[in-house]
């Protein structure tokens, strides 16, 4: 047994290739499908959102009946059209959708292998059959073969990075899988991780009432750009457009990525007032400090109770030609809250209480 834990390979069966597995797709996946491909921009994606609905909830159902010792549940983050990932007791899963395989290969954005918050340990391709109400699972591929085989090609459609992954590349035999999330240690398929820049000390905002403030967090006035307007309107996650004029306290600090982005630098910025309910009302945002926008793809999360059972994160992510990103909420004082900006494989990380 443990040359099959650290040896995870031998679990293929030299046998032919096996007709994909079949799932059934129940009528109230249709509807769930339906109702969070409404809220999808593009019908295009919401097309994509659709297909991945139904292949998650098929394939989901399906897996959890072969393991059903092991919990299968989607990963808890904001939901992306054009891909979906499982977590299988340790695993990540990251499901390959189409709605039919005409060439002898399949694509694959270059992210969804190379981020450390998408890459997943295994991909497997599925192919939904809506009007059959069926989806059929052709086969897996693991992270560390997928990144050696796939080839890059160029999109003429999207500013992804696309690769092709051969069908033949797929192990068919998808009881592998199983084999693999029972007895496989989690650590024989390294993921790509984040190169981490995490301040340790925590910023206290409590003093920040007080005109007390941590080295390196500076006015606004200071440290954005002159021709940068007074007054931001901006749309936010929770009420709409919103000013950070309504803001008592602002504050912000200068980071940058290194090398990956040629030193651009950005400026993370909080902002707090006090609310009628004595909680404290925060405006998280980064701005770009010296270009017009933003890179696309910029993410900007802000954690909740971190380190607990209940901890919550939301996030935004800056899209083609955005000038900031923000996310705000309300928490009493005392209570800590983390915020990260992430970009490809790096993350600028500062923890506040307030």
């Amino acid at each position: 047994m443990k040359s099959l834990l650290h040896s995870p390979r031998n679990f293929k069966e030299p046998q032919e290739k096996k007709l994909p597995r079949i799932a059934w797709l129940e009528p109230e996946y249709y509807q769930k499908a339906r109702k969070i491909s409404q809220n999808i921009d593009g019908e295009e994606n919401q097309w994509q959102s659709y297909l991945n609905q139904l292949a998650t909830l098929g394939f989901q159902e399906w897996l959890q009946e072969q393991i059903p010792d092991i919990e299968v549940k989607q990963e808890n983050h904001i939901f992306q059209p054009k891909r979906t990932n499982l977590q299988v007791g340790q695993f990540k899963i990251q499901l390959i959708t189409v709605d039919s395989l005409v060439e002898d290969f399949v694509t694959i954005r270059e992210e969804d292998i190379t981020s450390p918050e998408l890459a997943a340990h295994f991909y497997v391709l599925v192919e939904v059959l809506e009007e059959v109400e069926q989806i059929r699972i052709h086969g897996v591929i693991r992270y560390d073969e997928l990144s050696q085989n796939c080839k890059s090609v160029a999109s003429t459609t999207t500013n992804d990075s696309i690769y092709q992954i051969l069908l033949d590349d797929f192990d068919s035999q998808i009881n592998n899988l199983l084999l693999y999330t029972r007895f496989l240690q989690v650590e024989a398929i390294p993921l790509p991780t984040y190169k981490e820049k995490v301040v340790k000390e925590i910023v206290n905002i409590g003093q920040w009432w007080s005109g007390i403030f941590e080295e390196g967090w500076e006015s606004l006035e200071e440290i954005l750009i002159p021709q940068r307007p007074k007054y931001v309107y901006l749309k936010t996650s929770a009420s709409g457009v919103r000013k950070t004029s309504d803001f008592a306290v602002k504050r912000g600090k200068i980071f940058d990525f290194g090398l990956l982005l040629d030193g651009q630098n950005f400026v993370l910025t909080v902002n707090i007032k006090l609310q009628k309910d004595r909680e404290i009302g925060v405006l998280v945002q980064i701005h770009p400090q010296n270009e017009y926008c933003l890179p696309q793809g910029l993410k900007l999360r802000v954690t909740l109770y971190q380190n607990t059972n209940n901890a919550e994160s939301r996030e935004a992510i800056a899209r083609e030609s955005d000038k900031i990103i923000q996310l705000e909420f309300s928490e009493v004082s005392q209570k800590l809250f983390k915020v990260e900006t992430i970009y490809d494989n790096a993350v600028f990380t500062e923890e506040f209480i307030l």
